[in-house]
């Protein structure tokens, strides 16, 4: 809430000789004077912040991270996001993991690990699998195809 100081009107016993607005007044009055509402401005300034890391995230940025030390919604918001970014950036560094080891190590039984991966993570964790579980396939079949043949 904004809060706006005024001063109180003298009493006309309480009035200086040359009047409200001083020796040289114009006789308006004037308007009272606004005081910032702090608490407004930090608002703005905590939403300019939530906006900069979600830009940076949306980016690629996944070590950026919001204050924790906000009250009310903006902490709970801010804890959320930060939350949300760690998670994607654990299943990135699985992602990367699972390219050097399957990839480029050739251990097709490497799977993505993402512990308490709900709703849309674990999904995207089943689906990674999934893709390696079919793409892995038919090597292994060529393998077990070709043990057999030259066991006769």
């Amino acid at each position: 809430m904004n809060e706006v100081r005024t001063r109180a009107r003298p009493k006309s016993s309480d009035a200086p000789p040359h009047g409200p607005h001083g020796p040289k007044g114009n006789g308006r009055v004037r308007k009272p004077e606004r005081v910032p509402d702090w608490s407004e401005e930090s608002r703005d300034a905590q939403m300019r912040q939530i906006l900069s890391a979600m830009e940076a995230f949306r980016d690629g940025n996944f070590n950026v991270r919001l204050p924790k030390q906000w009250s009310t919604t903006n902490a709970r918001l801010a804890a959320a996001f930060n939350q949300t970014i760690a998670q994607q950036q654990r299943m990135s560094e699985e992602v990367a993991r699972l390219t050097e080891s399957v990839g480029k190590q050739g251990r097709l039984r490497q799977r993505i690990t993402l512990p308490g991966a709900v709703g849309g993570w674990a999904a995207e964790v089943d689906a990674v699998n999934t893709l390696i579980d079919d793409l892995v396939r038919p090597t292994t079949e060529i393998a077990r195809t070709i043990g057999a043949v030259a066991k006769g």
